[in-house]
C-alpha cells in the first residue's frame, strides 16, 4: 500500500507571557519550531510509533508517515516553548499504521511520556525520562560511560543492555546503575513490553533532516 511522507513548516504565534510561544499544525503539514541546543524537550503523545533522532540542526521538526493522506489532518501536533522547558503534544489520527519522526539538536534533555506503541531515541545527548504504559523502547547509543545513572524497570517485560551486561525477563523487573556525581541520569519504564539499550550509535551520515529523511514504514522494523 502506498505511504505518503510528509513535510511542511509552521508560523510561530506569541502567547500571553514574554517568552512562552505556540506552534500548532496537524501532519498534513510537518512541524518546524526552533529549539536550541541543551533545551528540556516534554513529548506527550498517545498510542504511536515514534523515532526520536538526534541531528546538528537548532531546531525541533517532526513528519509524519502515513498509509492514507487523508488521516495526515487528524493528527494534531502542538508545541509550548518556554526558557525552562517545551512541551510537544501529538493527539488524535488512526491507530495504527502511523509513525512519527520527530527530530532535535543532539543535545537535548527529553520527558517523553506514551500510553503505548515504541519510542526509539538514537544520537540525543541529555537526561532522559522515558515512560510507556505498553510497547518497547529502544534507547542507543548506551554503554557504561554514558550516563552518570541508569535507572530501568518493566511490570511485565525484559530488560536488554548487552553493553552492560544485563538481561532479564519476568515480573517486576529492575536495573539500576550505581550513582555517579557526574553524567546525564537515564530513567525508562514500561508497564508491559521491554527496554533495549544499545550500544551501537546511528552513524552521524545516516542522521538526515527532516523531508530528506526516509524512515521505515509503520510496521516494517
Amino acid at each position: 500500500m502506498k505511504l505518503i511522507f510528509l513535510l511542511a513548516v509552521l508560523p510561530t504565534i506569541p502567547l500571553a507571557g514574554a517568552q512562552t510561544k505556540s506552534t500548532v499544525s496537524t501532519c498534513k503539514t510537518a512541524f518546524s519550531a526552533a529549539l536550541p541546543p541543551n533545551s528540556s524537550l516534554e513529548i506527550d503523545a498517545r498510542t504511536v510509533e515514534m523515532e526520536i533522532v538526534g541531528t546538528d540542526q537548532s531546531t525541533l521538526g517532526v513528519s509524519c508517515l502515513l498509509r492514507n493522506q487523508n488521516d495526515g489532518e487528524k493528527i494534531r501536533l502542538s508545541m509550548a516553548s518556554s526558557s525552562a522547558v517545551s512541551k510537544l503534544q501529538i493527539r488524535g489520527g488512526p491507530r495504527n499504521n502511523q509513525k512519527i519522526r520527530v527530530e532535535v539538536p543532539r543535545e537535548t534533555n527529553l520527558i517523553v511520556h506514551e500510553r503505548g506503541g515504541q519510542i526509539e531515541i538514537s544520537n540525543v545527548i541529555g537526561n532522559k525520562d522515558v515512560r510507556l504504559g505498553s510497547g518497547d523502547i529502544v534507547i542507543l547509543p548506551v554503554n557504561q560511560k554514558s550516563y552518570g545513572v541508569i535507572d530501568t524497570s518493566v511490570r511485565v517485560g525484559d530488560i536488554n543492555a548487552p553493553a552492560l551486561g544485563v538481561k532479564m525477563e519476568g515480573f517486576l523487573r529492575r536495573f539500576v546503575t550505581p550513582p555517579s556525581p557526574s553524567g546525564y541520569r537515564l530513567l525508562a519504564h514500561v508497564g508491559t513490553g521491554s527496554i533495549h539499550l544499545k550500544a551501537t550509535a546511528v552513524p552521524s551520515s545516516s542522521v538526515k533532516a527532516a523531508g530528506n529523511a526516509s524512515p521505515a514504514a509503520p510496521g516494517d522494523k
